[in-house]
């Protein structure tokens, strides 16, 4: 009874539209874990809600600059600057974006240092710490698999 609710829940979720997701994830915690699910994508994906978007970040002095353009359409791009994020970024980051590299999974990109992670939401246009807790090890190890070292 319980996985048939769920799967009503995330079968609505999955046909709001793209600009109401960042308000259907504050409605409760467990909306915002439904949103955040592989099979809230998967439905999106089956319904034909998702785009191919062209995503470009850039590190200016006020915070994180990104910019995006869906690519079946003729609009201009859509940009964001989050100046909280530089108090965030320096904090997490040490201050130091010589060694940070982006990483885009599915609707979320990662901007990843040798110590920590920041997480960026496209779908609600969000900017935190990733809250998953990581050791220095492993998020070197995520830096490595993604951009191994050219010798």
């Amino acid at each position: 009874m319980q996985a048939a609710r769920l799967e009503t829940h995330v079968e609505c979720l999955s046909r709001v539209s793209l600009c109401s997701l960042p308000s259907a994830s504050r409605v409760c915690h467990r909306w915002s874990q439904l949103l955040d699910s592989s099979d809230f994508y998967d439905l999106r994906h089956s319904h034909g809600h998702l785009y191919r978007t062209l995503f470009t970040g850039a590190f200016i002095d006020f915070g994180i600059y990104v910019a995006s353009h869906r690519m079946d359409t003729d609009r201009e791009w859509k940009t964001i600057l989050f100046p909280t994020v530089k108090a965030v970024a320096h904090a997490t980051l040490d201050g130091s974006f010589s060694q940070v590299r982006l990483m885009a999974i599915e609707w979320r990109v990662y901007i990843l240092d040798q110590n920590a992670m920041i997480r960026y939401d496209a779908w609600r246009g969000t900017v935190c710490r990733d809250h998953r807790l990581y050791s220095g090890e492993e998020v070197c190890y995520w830096f490595r698999l993604c951009w191994p070292r050219i010798l």
